[in-house]
């Protein structure tokens, strides 16, 4: 399963953004609903996850973090 770290949560709409940990992927979306525990993940938390892709969308939002859970801080 690939790492990254949250960037971004918003907790009052439940959804973030959270940065691969290889340099060349942008940040991917994840909603409340894909996450381990939302109400215990804070901005710098370290995750694994799995992507989830749907080429009917545009480029730059066909893929989003789904199965997102903490692993360290």
């Amino acid at each position: 399963m690939p790492t990254a770290r949250i960037t971004f949560i918003n907790d009052s709409r439940g959804f973030g953004f959270l940065r691969p940990e290889s340099e060349r992927d942008n940040d991917l979306f994840f909603h409340a609903s894909n996450v381990v525990d939302f109400d215990s993940i804070v901005v710098g938390d370290r995750v694994q996850y799995e992507v989830l892709r749907d080429d009917r969308r545009p480029v730059g939002r066909q893929a989003k973090a789904v199965a997102v859970q903490v692993i360290g801080r």
